[in-house]
């Protein structure tokens, strides 16, 4: 056997994916990745390769201030210029980017004023998305304008600021709402997805399940489950947080409960679960049964696949425990 593609490495991907003739210079501050390059353009373009420069001492995020601007284009929130803004918000099926007037006043009335910071709008919005390479639907909601003729320049402004990108863009009118739908080609995974990975928290959603609501699922489960121990101890793994909190909150109610069916339950802490994760955990065989650790400290082996926020999505209350 024998490879028949490799995949190059990250940095040798960027100047693949993004180069281009109008870029003057590719500033390189280490060694290795300069080699990558050099080979890259070697290779690909070898006519371009004297605009490959290593820059010696290293450090040109620092002496360009890289890291802000890396920064900032990942921000929901970006300024416009007299105290307007946009709001960006991207899901997997599209980019939503809502123009906020702010403190703007530019204009002799409301229209004027609407209109003067959409054009100032349009021309960042081609930038926002040229700059993270969004691909696929876009919803863009203007400040509302009366004027027909003003919402068309809009649209000018909005075709011109596109024209040298090199993805297809397709662009319909504003509607009376002010909103505009445009699509533009998806040639590669945006350079969100592309420099990031979903939170393991919260799965890319951006929250989490509250506090109260794991502290219910807990209580659902070990009702649920408690019955098949009684006369044994119940383990329930979670969060150092979580626990924190069924024991501090629900302390009577677990006391109830562990009388009802004379058993003993224990909340374990498992510092690597994801917030808003619990389960419970496997019980040992009879015939272990009787040599099984009473300390409330010893964490017991998985039981059941890790639950979120109380169970209340896919995984339904049922538990299953696993063989150990």
């Amino acid at each position: 056997p024998s490879v028949l593609h490799r995949e190059p490495g990250l940095i040798t991907r960027i100047v693949r994916d993004y180069y281009d003739k109008d870029i003057d210079e590719v500033l390189v501050d280490t060694k290795e990745a300069f080699d990558d390059i050099s080979h890259y353009f070697k290779t690909h373009l070898e006519s371009e390769q004297n605009k490959l420069k290593l820059v010696e001492g290293g450090g040109i995020f620092e002496k360009y201030r890289l890291e802000d601007e890396v920064r900032d284009v990942f921000r929901s929130r970006v300024s416009l210029p007299g105290g307007g803004g946009l709001v960006l918000e991207q899901t997997e099926a599209m980019l939503t980017i809502d123009i906020n007037s702010g403190t703007y006043r530019g204009g002799k009335d409301d229209e004027e004023t609407a209109f003067n910071l959409n054009m100032l709008a349009a021309k960042e919005v081609s930038r926002q998305v040229q700059l993270r390479d969004v691909g696929g639907l876009i919803m863009i909601d203007f400040i509302d304008m009366r004027r027909h003729g003003n919402r068309r320049n809009v649209i000018r402004e909005l075709e011109r600021a596109f024209k040298n990108d090199k993805a297809k863009i397709n662009i319909t009118r504003i509607s009376d709402l002010g909103v505009l739908e445009m699509t533009r080609q998806r040639t590669r995974d945006s350079l969100l997805h592309t420099l990031h990975t979903s939170c393991s928290h919260c799965q890319g959603t951006g929250l989490v399940p509250s506090d109260e609501y794991v502290a219910l699922g807990i209580l659902r489960m070990v009702r649920e489950n408690l019955p098949a121990y009684k006369g044994d101890t119940m383990k329930v793994i979670t969060t150092a947080k979580a626990a924190l909190d069924v024991l501090n909150s629900y302390r009577d109610e677990l006391h109830n409960m562990e009388e009802s069916v004379n058993a003993d339950i224990q909340i374990l802490i498992d510092s690597e679960l994801p917030v808003g994760e619990f389960y419970l955990a496997a019980r040992p065989r009879r015939e272990e049964r009787s040599d099984r650790s009473q300390g409330g400290g010893t964490r017991g082996s998985r039981g059941n696949r890790p639950r979120r926020g109380g169970g209340g999505g896919g995984g339904g209350e049922r538990n299953r425990e696993r063989d150990m």
